[in-house]
């Protein structure tokens, strides 16, 4: 993807375990003595000023995403100026640090990040902040253990790796310009994903909807979601086919002394008074929250809790079809609205489905398992690719800000200040 790069040719101890070796002529400084941690509280927003919380930026990228102008907020909030550099402080490794181009207002979640006279580079003082080694390093010294925290304290008095203003400069554009490569091929297979997942969704709702055969006389259903379906095939309410219920209550002593099954909707201190067992393939379906209406395969002993439905299939039916007709249904737009989105078991077993002949349900289970190995096999391959992307992008922003390699000869005629 890149020219190959090489050391620098002369080292020192840094005499920080965490960095090792740094090139020769680098300084290692206190990040304090030219960094200020600017705390300028406010409970005021200008008009157009920017507005960053933790959820607006993405992990090990910097990106924000937009937030809407009129966006409100009840407690106080830090002010900061363009290439400040705002360091997440809740929960350091996930790496929420950015470094935005207009001034505007964060949460206190945030270390605001200010170069005391230009040195370091704030595009570089940015990536060295996100990279593996700097991040581990802080995270090792947090405090609380459900919603651990850096200290400024401690960041403070690290030492931390500073080359030459020049140095800094040729860092920042080389990874600026890997960043966009690495975010191109990224795209792409993201778009490749979303183009495969299009046709193996279509695919499925051909054959779950239609059957195999072409030529088969449709006949209307009078479901909204599948205005015909084949003559022969017959129109019934769910609870003919398949027993629904969702988790009761059932405390976690009583897991303890059942067995420690895997739990199922999220929660392991609630679910079935009686544990399912492999004496059947059931299907899951995500009955509360983010997971509502989601449908999956499930077998062997298992707890669900009350953030999930279990439907057993009765037979003949073929539980793989019904879990593909079940995805296609799109169960989520059947949930009531509430505080949190829930789906009710005695509505969903009352909506109508259609009900192919067994021998035809267990064709389309065949001819879809087929059709989605090669498609399921390409997506799992461009998904091991994109993690590979980011492995790479993060190795290397860690080797170049450590001076682990040299930049100094790449990108060579590419001017530009950072």
């Amino acid at each position: 993807m890149t020219p190959a790069l090489e050391p620098y040719p002369a080292y020192r101890d840094s005499g920080l375990p965490w960095l090792g070796d740094v090139p020769k002529h680098w300084e290692v400084r206190r990040l304090k003595s030219c960094v200020k941690d600017v705390i300028d509280m406010t409970r005021e927003r200008e008009p157009g000023d920017n507005y960053v919380a933790l959820e607006h930026v993405e992990s090990w990228t910097g990106k924000t995403s937009d937030v809407d102008l009129d966006t409100s907020f009840e407690s106080q909030v830090k002010r900061f100026r363009p290439n400040d550099v705002l360091f997440g402080k809740l929960r350091p490794y996930l790496a929420k640090t950015t470094r935005p181009d207009r001034e505007g207002v964060c949460v206190g979640e945030f270390l605001v990040l200010r170069s005391c006279s230009g040195n370091p580079l704030p595009s570089y003082l940015e990536a060295s902040l996100r990279s593996r080694p700097v991040i581990d390093a802080i995270d090792a010294s947090t405090f609380g253990a459900k919603m651990p925290r850096a200290d400024w304290r401690f960041i403070g008095n690290m030492g931390f790796p500073l080359p030459p203003l020049s140095e800094q400069a040729a860092i920042a554009r080389y990874l600026d310009h890997v960043g966009e490569r690495v975010d191109f091929y990224i795209g792409a297979k993201e778009r490749l994903i979303a183009l495969l997942n299009e046709k193996k969704q279509a695919i499925v709702n051909r054959a779950v909807t239609r059957g195999l055969d072409p030529s088969a006389p449709m006949k209307p259903t009078d479901i909204d979601w599948m205005p015909e379906a084949p003559a022969h095939w017959e129109i019934v309410k769910l609870k003919r086919l398949a027993r629904m219920r969702s988790g009761e209550g059932i405390t976690a002593e009583t897991i303890r002394e059942i067995g420690p099954y895997r739990v199922f909707g999220g929660n392991g201190i609630r679910g079935h008074t009686d544990r399912f067992t492999h004496d059947g393939v059931f299907a899951l379906i995500g009955r509360q929250g983010a997971l509502c209406g989601n449908v999956h395969l499930a077998s062997g002993q298992f707890w669900a809790s009350e953030h999930a439905i279990v439907a057993s299939l009765k037979a003949p039916n073929n539980i793989r079809w019904f879990v593909d007709l079940l995805r296609i249904m799109n169960l989520n737009q059947y949930s009531e609205a509430a505080a949190q989105p829930g789906l009710a078991v005695d509505h969903i077993v009352n909506l109508y489905i259609p009900a192919p002949p067994k021998d035809e349900q267990e064709a389309i289970a065949r001819y879809l398992s087929d059709e989605s190995n090669d498609l399921d096999t390409a997506i799992d391959r461009a998904r091991r690719q994109i993690g590979l992307l980011r492995e790479y992008r993060e190795r290397l922003i860690s080797d170049v800000v450590t001076g682990k390699l040299d930049v100094r000869e790449a990108r060579a005629g590419n001017g530009g200040s950072s």
